[in-house]
């Protein structure tokens, strides 16, 4: 997992063309920009982790190609569960 550094060119001083990534160009103009965040982090116990990561060494048949495939998926699944748990409740009652 990571992100995407969107690459531009731009076209400055006397036609001179240069490519550079967005922050840079921001940075050497002193240009503040908001962008939007797209990941967050979350800190879990090591042992945790180590635990996962050997999980996945272990079974490839299970399909995750990293730590972060695991953990988006797992988190993915107990959101799910825990929607349908409330709808199901209401339902009920």
């Amino acid at each position: 997992m990571g992100f995407c550094l969107e690459i531009v060119t731009v076209e400055i001083f006397s036609g001179y063309m240069i490519a550079a990534t967005l922050s840079t160009i921001c940075n050497r103009f002193g240009v503040v920009v908001s962008m939007v965040k797209r990941y967050r982090t979350v800190k879990l116990p090591y042992e945790m982790i180590a635990a996962v990561e050997e999980l996945i060494r272990a079974h490839p048949e299970y399909g995750y190609a990293s730590l972060a495939d695991f953990i988006k998926d797992s988190v993915r699944h107990h959101y799910v569960w825990h929607v349908h748990k409330i709808r199901f409740k209401k339902e009920k009652n």
